[in-house]
């Protein structure tokens, strides 16, 4: 039950060009934290959705993530 649950969540926000950022963290499979670092230290932009939520953009995100990656690859 749990995995279907899993995949419904991902079909949920497949497409979608913003999110909050816990439920991208949850999309992607990551620690809320570690989006949270990335933000803190300027990697991911955020901005404030009309109701007053901070929101990313999914696509630089991603970006941002690929290129962390990267770098870490590297060393």
């Amino acid at each position: 039950m749990e995995a279907f649950e899993e995949d419904l969540f991902a079909f949920e926000f497949e497409g979608a060009e913003v999110l909050p950022i816990r439920d991208y963290a949850m999309y992607r499979s990551l620690a809320p934290q570690l989006v949270y670092y990335y933000i803190r230290t300027k990697k991911i932009e955020t901005h404030l959705c009309q109701c007053g939520r901070k929101i990313i953009n999914v696509r630089d995100a991603d970006e941002a993530l690929a290129r962390q990656k990267e770098n870490r690859r590297k060393t």
